[in-house]
């Protein structure tokens, strides 16, 4: 199994020791897992172009770090978003580089459970597991965060996902993130 994890961190040591966890985890149950520190790459802002859809389909016509993303991300089985919570959401280097994944759906619509939501690009795509980390003042941020990361995974036509908030100094973290691990990227 390939896993691909994504620090959505400010800087190098903010979530250093979930990531650590998150790949101790992952070589354990034999996978093979790489990890990036997203603000240490040079990826623009989306410019709502849709070049990818019209002119270079499935393909971003910027030329950055993120064209290597939107590839291994496809690629892999797994996709850990590792991210401190920002007004219930996301990092601006993991929402940065999710605005950019539009090339790997279709511009074509489907319906799902009633909604309307684009079509696969291609066959599979991996599992999710969003670990969001918090200071734990604010319950309304955390469930706002864990709906954003279910709303996110139908448009990625994920198969099995799940969502972890761990609380700054939370001494457990390393049992919940085994848990979640377990949840998804079987």
């Amino acid at each position: 199994m390939k896993a691909y994890i994504l620090n959505g961190g400010h800087d190098s040591s903010e979530l250093e020791p979930y990531q650590k966890e998150i790949e101790a985890v992952l070589k354990g149950k034999g996978c093979e897992a790489e990890s990036v520190l997203l603000r240490d790459l040079d990826i623009g802002n989306c410019m709502g172009c849709f070049g990818c859809w019209v002119k270079t389909p499935g393909k971003c016509v910027i030329d950055d770090a993120n064209r290597e993303f939107t590839r291994k991300f496809v690629n892999a089985d797994l996709v850990v978003f590792l991210t401190p919570i920002t007004f219930g959401g996301y990092s601006s280097h993991i929402k940065k580089s999710l605005d950019r994944f539009i090339p790997a759906i279709s511009p074509f619509f489907i319906s799902i459970d009633g909604e309307t939501h684009h079509r696969k690009r291609y066959e599979n795509y991996p599992d999710i597991f969003a670990i969001g980390v918090t200071d734990g003042k604010n319950p309304e941020e955390e469930r706002v965060f864990k709906e954003l990361v279910e709303r996110n995974t139908i448009n990625m036509h994920t198969r099995r996902w799940s969502t972890l908030v761990i609380r700054q100094g939370d001494p457990q973290f390393d049992k919940k993130i085994h848990k979640g691990l377990l949840e998804v990227g079987r």
